[in-house]
């Protein structure tokens, strides 16, 4: 089986779903499959980077910091995979790349099976224009409709978004299915030099204290600025306490600048980003995890940290409900009144537990992921390829592919003015 992956960030980049998409690929060429990906570059120019990589040339789409586009749909590299007619085109963004996937669905031989995850909440995402109710209730379905309404089937990474999706503002006979996006716990497992203490002397940590850690994207939606303020006052009754923020991002600047503000710089450390494989070492040396972001869909790094023995303190409790037992291996916070005391349940978890915080269940694994995903395409793929005995008229076809279709009757005395004009 041949399988297009789509998706605007490319798979190397430190980003949730570049991330996810570069597992899926590897875990699915392991299981035999055909693997081809196609991402925007980071500049002018379009390239392979290597037999099953494609970089299409992009510039900065300004609606969101780091984000890319394309205007054009050809390119030779296009044409290469049109040729290569896939079996399933898998998209993973709804702008670009879905456009040029379009595209080749459109020209391939025989028509391949769309399949499409959707990871984002927009409206954390959107700029200025978040704060529209027209655009968040109304534009924003409606735009993902359009989309959504292309594909054979839709893969969403947690109930969160399957809810999202099953409101009255979405098409009710979307055919949705849950799959957890895996992560690769192999890059996470503990090293011999990992050495939690030297880690703490690297980073200026002293070795008996208590460490906070966030690590992800540095970005306005993980809403640091409330994390800080919640530090600011935990920091008030405790002393022996640190916060650390690994990653880089669009907000970084402005963190920095919010932690001097609050007047915590002797306590908080904004650390750069480092390589998914050396992560582990980080949060090794933390006690607790802790977030206030209510934007995820996915929560891969709150899996990460606890896969890693972290307890996890966190704001959104829609996206962590089924993860997190309070007081056994994480605990919630809806505002800085009840941070401290949330953190104070867990912060001696891992020191009492050892390790053995929390066994994640197999479904976020990197090969059950796969698997799983395997799975859809190849009863989805089964499915279309029975429907193609059916006799299709043309209608039905644009209504099949997403096209709205109008008929209008024309009266009689219109029909008569064009055969005139067709026998002139």
């Amino acid at each position: 089986m041949k399988i297009l992956l789509l998706h605007d960030v490319q798979a190397d980049k430190q980003n949730g779903i570049s991330v996810s998409l570069g597992i899926l690929s590897r875990e699915l060429k392991k299981l035999g499959y055909d693997i081809k990906v196609l991402t925007l570059s980071d500049n002018h120019k379009s390239y392979k980077a290597d037999e099953d990589n494609y970089c299409l040339s992009s510039i900065p789409a300004m609606i969101y910091p780091g984000i890319r586009m394309r205007l054009y749909r050809h390119s030779k590299y296009v044409d290469e995979l049109i040729a290569w007619n896939p079996d399933i085109i898998h998209t993973n963004c709804e702008f670009s790349t879905f456009r040029i996937a379009k595209f080749i669905r459109k020209r391939c031989e025989k028509t391949p099976v769309w399949i499409h995850t959707f990871h984002t909440d927009y409206k954390y995402y959107i700029g200025f224009l978040k704060k529209s109710y027209t655009v968040r209730e109304r534009m924003v379905p409606w735009y993902l409709n359009r989309c959504f309404g292309r594909s054979d089937a839709l893969i969403v990474p947690t109930n969160k978004i399957y809810t999202y999706v099953s409101h009255e503002s979405f098409n009710e006979d979307l055919n949705k299915i849950i799959i957890p996006t895996g992560i690769d716990f192999k890059e996470l497992e503990q090293k011999a030099d990992q050495d939690r203490i030297k880690t703490k002397e690297e980073l200026g940590i002293p070795a008996d204290a208590k460490v906070i850690i966030f690590l992800g994207r540095i970005s306005v939606e993980k809403n640091l600025d409330e994390l800080v303020e919640c530090f600011a006052e935990y920091r008030k009754t405790h002393d022996n306490v640190y916060l650390l923020t690994v990653g880089d991002g669009p907000y970084k600047d402005n963190l920095i600048k919010k932690v001097e503000k609050t007047g915590v710089s002797d306590r908080v450390i904004v650390y750069g980003g480092v390589p998914h494989t050396e992560i582990s070492k980080y949060y090794n040396a933390a006690d607790v995890f802790a977030s206030a972001s209510v934007s995820e869909t996915q929560g891969l790094t709150f899996y990460e940290a606890m896969f890693c023995n972290l307890p996890v303190l966190a704001k959104d409790r829609e996206c962590l409900a089924e993860a997190i037992v309070e007081g056994e291996n994480g605990a919630f916070f809806d505002s800085v009144e009840n941070f401290g005391e949330a953190l104070d349940k867990i912060i001696n978890i891992r020191e009492k537990a050892g390790k053995d915080v929390s066994q994640l269940p197999e479904c976020f694994q990197s090969e059950y992921f796969a698997k799983s995903v395997a799975k859809l395409y190849e009863e989805t793929l089964k499915e279309h390829k029975n429907s193609r005995g059916v006799k299709k008229n043309t209608v039905y076809k644009m209504r099949s592919n997403g096209v709205k279709v109008r008929v209008k009757m024309r009266s009689g005395k219109e029909k008569i003015k064009n055969k005139i004009r067709r026998n002139k």
